[in-house]
């Protein structure tokens, strides 16, 4: 999983992943169309010196790669998820039921995940950044139905 507000890098990781996939002894292979469509667009913005538009405030978008090392060993499938950062920042009084929705549908998915990056901008460290990283470690912390994750 990926996580960080607005503005931190998400997607322009994610889109940089798409146009440099082989370096040294790592390759990303792209597994659909769809992450292809969608990486694409943003490498485009990317390559022309553009900052992509913000990640729109919706499902998540879902990515699907194979990642493979050049020593043998079979491809490691990788499911990533992009998502507009205002969805794991703390809600303002009046957020929309759909806002809370699609927050619960990313504080799940990064509950699900093996392994989060998470992504700071150190440069200019504010109280949303420390929150959203607080709010990401309760529901972590938060005990499974199925027991402990």
């Amino acid at each position: 999983g990926i996580h960080g507000v607005r503005g931190a890098g998400k997607t322009c990781s994610l889109g940089s992943l798409y146009g440099f996939r082989a370096g040294g002894s790592v390759i990303l292979d792209f597994a659909d169309d769809a992450t292809c469509h969608y990486l694409a667009t943003v490498w485009k913005d990317l390559s022309e010196a553009r900052v992509p538009g913000a990640t729109l405030l919706a499902i998540p978008t879902t990515l699907h790669m194979d990642l493979t090392t050049s020593d043998d060993h079979p491809a490691t499938p990788l499911q990533l998820c992009d998502y507009a950062g205002l969805l794991v920042e703390p809600k303002a009084e009046g957020a929309s039921p759909a806002a809370h929705t699609l927050a619960a549908g990313v504080r799940e998915w990064l509950r699900s995940c093996h392994a989060v990056l998470v992504f700071l901008d150190s440069s200019r460290p504010d109280l949303d950044q420390v929150d959203a990283i607080d709010l990401l470690l309760t529901e972590m912390r938060r005990p499974s139905a199925d027991g402990p994750i």
